[in-house]
């Protein structure tokens, strides 16, 4: 085995305002983005760890229709970049509209695929580090359409948007997907407005809010109940559903003001809160650990606009109203927030298109502790403004038609990965620096690589928890402790020699029901992308295929046993390879059925 090992320690800026503890220190900083017009809408989620992902796409793409990519970065809780990365096609352009992270720390990225008139939706599935693991491009049924947000529960991906019909009726679509983004199922419904958002809920039903319009469907996709709110100029959905254990919560608004409300899980109200000022822009609402909604906003204050936090109790009691004071100037447009557990909270701001006025920070990112939010920089004030809510609220049940919808599957290859610098700058004052020591090694097959980290207070980014670990797949490892004042990091990298794949097809299996051997399965040592399985009789007849890892042949052919004797299998697979490439291999053998 050889064993190479480079040390180096460098010093970079970290963004937060405010000295003090460590702990405060890394919950606290004030970023903004440079050339924010360039941008789409900056949207955030939180990994396991603490880390920040940030997602955003090109405005230019909607402008020109030419030259649209998605734009991910991932940052510590420091405010230093781990990585940061482009994806795009050659042929469509992108446009991000939601992104989440699963509890296995893989990225999914949602949005809409455009080329000239057609119109696609686009899910980009990436591991912890921003590698591809998959993408894939699906045709709903007609060319217009709207992507609107993703959400994930268990194994199953759903996907939510609009579908605009030749004769220009308006659907909703659910769209259900597995982890490896196959499509499963999908059904459509109307009537149906141009907002909205769907959640899946507890009980993994379907709870899909659009305008005026909420769909209820059960786990199946069959239609549960579907209300329409009586509509007028103030009492417009704009934010929700979020499930509570009860019930779920949204928002209303209209005329410069919002409100709150909440529904039982058979659609009826329950109570509305006092009113509130705020901007048409829903309000991004989050449940906390202690059963409370925390949402931010952005608000009208004469000629100034604001920056605004507000605590839901469970009840529908407002409190805890604060706003934001800097002195650097804003105009906030639509907000998003992500906090991990109890840990720092993060604001992505992005600007106000509807005001023309330069500011020093039209989009920013915010973060900061709930216990002490105060740096030199910026800090939250009391911003008390509610009224007694005297708007109606009036339900009714409403036909509608609940159809099948397909997603037809495109492509799933040719993403291309490229470098990409987040102009992202200090907007408080500069902080102090952080050592990095990086170590690598080069492995022949078999071999492993047991490192330890210097003391307790080290965490791996991909929470391992092992210390001493033993490393053995090629990739690059980070460790790093908490202490933003005095950070050191830790980078192993693991180089390996290209091992091939390794594959096993058995010589025989025995579809008796035993529970032993029942079926013809494909054996593989790494991470399968491609896959096609085709079983001949000795006379040459296919009697089994599929393109489904994971589905084989049980033995039968038309819904029978198939007689016992000789067949000819063919598989064919592709792979990633350790550097990223992707490569092919294939197996004819013969295989004998026994009973």
């Amino acid at each position: 085995m050889t064993r190479n090992y480079t040390h180096y320690i460098y010093t970079c800026c970290l963004i937060f305002g405010m000295a003090g503890s460590a702990e405060l220190a890394a919950q606290q900083f004030f970023k903004k983005l440079e050339d924010a017009d360039k941008f789409f809408t900056q949207r955030i989620s939180h990994f396991r760890n603490g880390d920040l992902l940030i997602g955003d796409s090109s405005i230019e793409a909607v402008r020109t229709g030419d030259g649209g990519e998605i734009y991910l970065t991932r940052m510590d809780p420091c405010g230093n970049i781990e990585w940061s990365g482009t994806y795009r096609r050659e042929a469509e352009y992108l446009e991000l509209k939601d992104l989440l992270i699963s509890d296995l720390n893989e990225i999914y990225a949602y949005g809409s695929a455009y080329i000239g008139l057609d119109e696609l939706l686009f899910i980009l599935k990436l591991d912890s580090r921003g590698n591809i693991q998959q993408f894939r491009l699906y045709e709903p049924e007609t060319v217009d359409h709207f992507s609107y947000n993703i959400y994930l529960k268990g194994d199953r991906l759903l996907a939510y948007g609009l579908i605009l019909d030749f004769n220009t009726k308006k659907f909703g679509f659910v769209a259900v997907f597995d982890t490896a983004l196959n499509f499963q199922w999908g059904k459509k419904f109307s009537p149906f407005a141009s907002s909205g958002g769907a959640i899946i809920t507890a009980d993994n039903g379907f709870l899909c809010r659009s305008d005026q319009y909420l769909y209820r469907l059960d786990p199946a996709g069959e239609l549960e109940w579907v209300t329409e709110l009586a509509p007028n100029d103030q009492n417009s959905p704009i934010s929700g559903p979020v499930e509570v254990p009860d019930g779920y919560i949204l928002q209303a608004g209209g005329e410069g003001l919002s409100f709150f409300y909440k529904i039982d899980q058979m659609g009826q109200l329950q109570w509305t809160s006092d009113q509130f000022p705020a901007k048409s822009y829903p309000a991004d609402l989050k449940l906390r650990t202690d059963g409370k909604i925390s949402a931010v906003y952005s608000a009208q204050n004469g000629n100034e606009q604001e920056l605004h936090r507000l605590l839901l109790e469970s009840d529908g009691r407002i409190t805890r109203q604060v706003k934001l004071q800097t002195d650097i100037s804003i105009k906030p447009g639509r907000v998003f927030q992500s906090a991990h557990l109890d840990g720092p909270i993060v604001i992505s701001v992005n600007p106000d298109p509807t005001v023309p006025k330069a500011v020093e920070a039209p989009s920013f990112l915010l973060s900061f502790s709930e216990d002490n939010p105060t740096t030199d920089c910026f800090s939250w004030e009391a911003a008390p403004s509610v009224r007694t809510n005297q708007v109606a609220m009036n339900f009714s049940p409403l036909d509608t038609i609940v159809l099948a919808t397909e997603m037809r599957f495109i492509n799933n290859t040719n993403i291309r990965f490229g470098p990409f610098s987040p102009p992202l700058t200090n907007a408080c004052t500069d902080g102090t620096g952080q050592d990095l020591v990086q170590l690598d090694t080069f492995l022949e097959c078999g071999d492993s690589w047991l490192v330890q980290l210097p003391t307790p207070e080290f965490q791996w980014e991909d929470e391992a928890r092992d210390n001493p670990r033993i490393l053995t797949e090629p990739g690059t490892y980070i460790a790093k402790n908490q202490d933003c004042d005095e950070q050191m990091v830790y980078e192993y990298t693991v180089q390996k020699a290209n091992c091939a794949c390794t594959t096993y097809l058995p010589t025989a299996f025995s579809p008796n029901q035993d529970g032993y051997n029942d079926e013809l399965e494909f054996y593989a040592g790494c991470e399968i992308v491609s896959f096609s399985m085709s079983v001949f009789s000795r006379w040459g007849e296919k009697v089994f295929e599929s393109r489904v890892p994971g589905i084989f042949w049980d033995g039968h052919y038309h819904s029978r046993p198939a007689p016992a004797g000789i067949y000819l299998v063919k598989v064919d697979y592709e792979w990633w390879d350790q550097n990223g490439n992707l490569q092919a291999g294939q197996i004819v053998q013969q295989i004998t059925l026994t009973r």
